[in-house]
């Protein structure tokens, strides 16, 4: 479909400090994917 883009990202950030949640614990990285699609109209 021409009016419809999707883009898959992938991302890891990484802090000096325990900044970010995993399950019950703090941690210094989080890795993130994200699926986008988005509808041109």
């Amino acid at each position: 479909i021409a009016s419809l883009l999707t883009r898959l990202e992938y991302r890891y950030d990484k802090s000096n400090q325990n900044v970010f949640q995993l399950g019950d614990r703090a941690t210094s990285y989080q890795p993130t994917l994200t699926l986008d699609v988005v509808y041109f109209f």
